[in-house]
């Protein structure tokens, strides 16, 4: 993912999906890697926080060196868990599950 024409496309399309969630909606953003962290954490999607939104993403950097599919799907699990109201997940990845070896 170091690579930064694949992570800037990987970008566009997370700010393309903000743009098409609609108003009043509360959203979160995490993105992950070696590491899991949260870019938008439940917020309330208006035309201003929109814009922010898009500007928090398209600052993220693609400096990581695998991607741990199983945190990820673990945080997230944990975060629905502790919601009592329906969720939507979408996710963005290439589905390339490549930790490190020193987690085997």
């Amino acid at each position: 993912m170091n690579s930064g024409g694949y992570f800037d496309l990987v970008k566009k399309g997370v700010g393309d999906f903000i743009n098409s969630v609609p108003d009043s909606s509360t959203i979160t953003v995490i993105a992950f890697g070696e590491t899991i962290r949260t870019v938008i954490f439940n917020q309330v999607v208006t035309d201003n926080s929109r814009k922010e939104f898009i500007r928090k993403v398209s600052e993220m950097k693609a400096n990581e060196n695998y991607t741990d599919l199983q945190g990820v799907a673990e945080n997230i699990a944990e975060q629905c868990h502790a919601k009592h109201e329906v969720i939507e997940v979408f996710m963005f990845t290439d589905f390339n599950n490549d930790p490190p070896r020193s987690v085997y």
